[in-house]
């Protein structure tokens, strides 16, 4: 009679959010036993996103828990699957927001993964975000010491990305490189709403690639910190004129603000014929936008959604952002002040800089 020994599993210490609103409390949880597909990496670092504090309340409505959250992490590879040829222990990756995806569909073949034909697998996605979350994996975020992840969505870092300051280009950046890679060229006159963690990133992608920018925001105070990464103008669209004056303006606007906005507004900044992109996602509550058609159609412009990057582009950035120096403006904070950090970000408290990044002891 022959038997079969069953592959071992592995535990590791996690912050899991156990319900809605909860705090994040670290546990022992039990991750598969590692495929051939897959690499181990120990965790060291993991962005702070809004996407986070958002699936922990349940914001969007797609939450699933118990859940460990994160999605901007960084780490070394200290195992490889039988079928891994292109990491080897050791090496630094990044983890993002797709942990998954098919593989075989048109848009997979080419290294567009985000728009995965079968749905991609999401990062932490249960059953609540439908297709995206279908494979239960709501406990594999990057809020773990220890993760496992197809090697596909390992990211290599080239030489000269710090763990720390990198860790945010697997959301931050990706999230804003795809619509720079689709819409954006050389002197593209480039409109960037909202200076935060994703509109600085936007800022100085924008500014790599050549284009013209200008900085949208609510606030007056983010007009020095815009030009010195890059931008070469600033409107502070709450005072009054300001926005009319920016009337047909950009060819591109990229608005990255999590808020909801008047569209019709901001669509009157296009040219016509120019592209309004959106990828900061509001309460589920705020989701729904509406605008006249006859200008839409008369003038050409173009209303688009963006959801990160496939590999080809994440791999792309990660090579421009390491020849240009391009990090993102960080605050590390320690893992044991995980829940205070997300109260502070969910009340928009940035502690002076751009994007909290978590470090494990």
């Amino acid at each position: 009679m022959t038997t079969t020994t069953a592959a071992p599993t592995t535990t590791t210490k996690a912050y899991v959010i156990d319900k809605a609103g909860a705090e994040p409390t670290l546990q022992t949880i039990t991750l598969a036993a590692l495929g051939p597909d897959e690499v181990e990496i120990d965790m060291q670092y993991c962005g702070l996103c809004h996407t986070d504090c958002h699936m922990r309340n349940n914001d969007w409505g797609i939450s699933t828990y118990p859940m460990v959250a994160g999605h901007e992490g960084t780490g070394v590879v200290s195992k490889v699957g039988t079928r891994v040829a292109e990491l080897k222990v050791g090496d630094a990756v990044g983890i993002g927001w797709i942990r998954n995806s098919c593989k075989q569909c048109d848009a997979c073949l080419v290294g567009k993964d985000n728009l995965c034909g079968a749905y991609y697998q999401g990062t932490y996605l249960g059953e609540g975000a439908g297709g995206w979350g279908r494979g239960g994996c709501q406990l594999q975020g990057c809020f773990a010491k220890v993760m496992h992840v197809d090697a596909r969505f390992a990211y290599k870092l080239p030489a000269g990305i710090a763990l720390d300051a990198g860790a945010p280009l697997l959301c931050a950046g990706v999230t804003v490189w795809e619509p720079i890679v689709n819409f954006v060229k050389p002197g593209t006159r480039l409109g960037v709403v909202s200076l935060g963690g994703l509109g600085h990133m936007a800022v100085k992608l924008g500014s790599a690639v050549g284009a013209e920018v200008t900085v949208l925001s609510s606030s007056a105070n983010k007009a020095k910190q815009s030009a010195e990464m890059g931008a070469h103008h600033f409107v502070q669209y709450t005072r009054q004129g300001e926005l009319e004056a920016c009337a047909a303006k950009f060819d591109v606007i990229i608005d990255t603000c999590p808020a909801k906005l008047d569209l019709d507004a901001i669509l009157g900044c296009l040219k016509f014929g120019g592209t309004y992109v959106r990828v900061g996602i509001p309460h589920k509550e705020a989701q729904t936008v509406s605008t006249g058609l006859i200008p839409l159609i008369f003038t050409g412009k173009k209303i688009a959604g963006s959801i990160v990057s496939g590999s080809a582009n994440t791999n792309a950035m990660l090579r421009l952002a390491a020849s240009h120096n391009i990090a993102c403006d960080v605050k590390v904070v320690p893992f044991t002040e995980l829940t205070s950090t997300m109260d502070a970000l969910s009340k928009g408290e940035a502690g002076g800089h751009f994007r909290y990044v978590m470090k494990w002891d």
